[in-house]
């Protein structure tokens, strides 16, 4: 991790005012909207407090989540992975059509982690689920309760999004976050395959 990435964040939640400009100039999609800081200023944001050590990420935070991406990819044994630039992760959260959303994670004034998640949808129950794609705290600041309160304010998002669930994968090796799954009720998904089709594969079956 390239930790000239971090030193300039800092940990402060938007104003009301900030944070209603900030939405209008994203023109967020209506299901990527409501998960955002909430603000009784802006209309239709419904409110749901976030914990002192947790809040929604802004524009600046980008370089301290690319490194924890990579950090992440180093620790799951394949850095070569993280291809991702700082471009592409802001285009991700902040661009025109975001695709994601993301929590921060702050010891004090320091940025310790991240969750990165989106919004998908169950068929089955007819329902949307909210799918956690990254959990990443950074080894110093694990045992601290920064990822109980990211999983409890995730779980309450859920609720309030009407999802019927919280889907996300661990690397089969990492077997303490296996364990802390577990604590938390969290069951692993049996009798189906997950499947990628990326690279050159991608590019051949679009082409007919």
């Amino acid at each position: 991790m390239n930790q000239e990435l971090r030193p300039h964040t800092v940990c402060r939640k938007r104003t009301p005012e900030e944070l209603y400009h900030f939405i209008l100039k994203a023109r967020l999609r209506p299901i990527a909207a409501s998960h955002l800081p909430t603000s009784p200023s802006y209309p239709g944001l419904p409110s749901l407090m976030l914990p002192d050590a947790i809040r929604n990420a802004n524009p600046t935070d980008v370089p301290a989540i690319l490194g924890f991406v990579r950090e992440l990819a180093a620790l799951e044994g394949r850095p070569e992975a993280a291809t991702a630039t700082a471009a592409q992760i802001n285009d991700l959260l902040f661009g025109p059509s975001p695709r994601g959303c993301a929590l921060i994670m702050c010891d004090d004034d320091a940025v310790v982690g991240y969750a990165w998640y989106f919004f998908a949808t169950a068929t089955f129950v007819g329902k949307p689920i909210l799918a956690l794609e990254d959990i990443y705290i950074t080894p110093a600041a694990r045992g601290k309760g920064f990822g109980r309160q990211a999983f409890t304010h995730l779980a309450k998002l859920a609720l309030q999004h009407g999802c019927a669930a919280i889907d996300w994968s661990v690397v089969e090796n990492n077997s303490a976050a296996i364990e802390y799954y577990q604590r938390l009720g969290a069951k692993q998904k049996t009798g189906s395959y997950s499947y990628r089709l990326d690279g050159p594969a991608l590019d051949r079956v679009a082409g007919g």
